[in-house]
């Protein structure tokens, strides 16, 4: 969709830096879409619900610096053309660009992307024009119309184009403060759990841990405040998980569970584009790694995993256990020591960050607890809004 919204930008004239700007926005136009039955609907009178996920996606978004250019444009990606009526809504004017998504999103909606879409086309084709300045921007829908002429934009959208990295925005924190990076970070964290009502706080309570961690270790108070962040993002690739996985009570079949993995590749991606971030990417996207070789994503094995995603694994791993899910219950300290023990002896994780984390198991439990509920209490702010 991002990459649609891309082209059908390009098509209509807008300049490069602007295309970047646009194409951002699709990939995350979705990110307030904290529940997976949330549906849209119209009403009579044509307003649109501001609690909407697109108005949650876009509170969340204009707190977080880099993000804050796209914020209306994913505030207003559902609202309707409506004869000249969706150009501006309670007296705030709707961007084209967020008319751009809109349309973009609607047409790859219809799409089975798992079937040959070229027969899927004429259809999709054909609902844009009957739904042209109903529902779509008259001219945005033409370019869409006359790029659809070129049947090369349907090859590169299937065989995902949106993962070319040189269309990538690319960011870069520059020289800014730490404490600036690290509220960035959280807010970011908060896009990514917020998605889950399993996860509100998962990432909050990980990066607390590994920071505490890596102090006990002996890192720096720099590399803490650098595990920090990375503990933050360490699952932002799972903003491309459908969260109807992330929500799922069970246990995965063997097919999701593929799916599910896939979180720490895309974790590795997306931070590999962030200049100054190699040690936090590291850190952040191999805490799925094994010391014996059968993590994920990349199979690294026993010196090939650095010390910093060594900790952030055990930070993860004794945050999800003892963390209390809608489902179960966390567990207490016995059954927190038989599942470490379990873990060292067939070669998951480090024995040295495993006795590390027991010799001082109540301070470190101390610091997740607190983080958990000041992130519980954030998340239950937030929602309210939805009410």
């Amino acid at each position: 969709m991002a990459g649609l919204s891309y082209r059908i930008a390009e098509q209509i004239g807008f300049s490069e830096e602007d295309r970047k700007w646009i194409h951002l926005a699709g990939l995350i136009h979705d990110v307030g879409l904290i529940s997976t039955g949330e549906r849209i609907e119209w009403v009579d009178d044509g307003l649109y619900n501001v609690h909407n996920h697109a108005f949650l996606g876009a509170r969340l978004l204009s707190g977080i610096g880099i993000f804050d250019h796209v914020s209306t444009t994913v505030k207003y990606h559902h609202i309707p053309y409506r004869f000249g009526l969706g150009t501006t809504y309670l007296e705030e004017k709707v961007p084209d660009e967020s008319h751009i998504v809109h349309l973009a999103d609607r047409v790859c909606a219809q799409i089975d992307w798992k079937k040959d879409i070229n027969p899927q086309l004429p259809g999709v084709i054909q609902d844009v024009h009957e739904k042209k300045d109903v529902f779509f921007v008259p001219h945005i829908s033409d370019a869409f119309l006359k790029l659809s002429d070129n049947g090369r934009i349907w090859k590169e959208i299937s065989g995902g184009w949106h993962m070319n990295k040189s269309r990538l925005p690319v960011f870069s924190p520059g020289s800014p403060k730490m404490e600036d990076v690290i509220s960035l970070s959280r807010s970011i964290s908060h896009i990514v759990d917020f998605r889950s009502s399993f996860t509100v706080n998962h990432s909050a309570g990980v990066a607390k841990t590994a920071s505490t961690l890596a102090s006990l270790a002996g890192f720096p108070e720099s590399e803490c405040q650098l595990m920090l962040i990375a503990g933050y993002l360490h699952d932002l690739g799972k903003l491309a998980v459908d969260t109807s996985l992330l929500d799922k009570p069970g246990a995965l079949t063997p097919e999701e569970f593929q799916v599910i993995k896939k979180h720490a590749f895309y974790t590795h991606r997306l931070l590999s584009r962030v200049k100054g971030f190699s040690k936090i990417n590291a850190w952040a996207s191999l805490h799925h790694e094994k010391l014996n070789g059968k993590g994920y994503p990349f199979g690294l094995k026993g010196k090939d995993i650095p010390l910093g995603a060594r900790i952030m694994a055990v930070a993860d791993i004794f945050t999800a256990i003892t963390e209390d899910r809608p489902y179960r219950k966390g567990m207490g300290r016995e059954e927190v020591l038989q599942v470490f023990d379990a873990m060292v002896r067939d070669g998951s994780v480090c024995p040295n960050v495993v006795n590390l984390l027991v010799d001082n198991m109540e301070l470190v439990n101390y610091v997740l607890r607190e983080s958990l509920e000041k992130a519980e209490t954030e998340y239950l702010l937030f929602k309210s809004a939805a009410l």
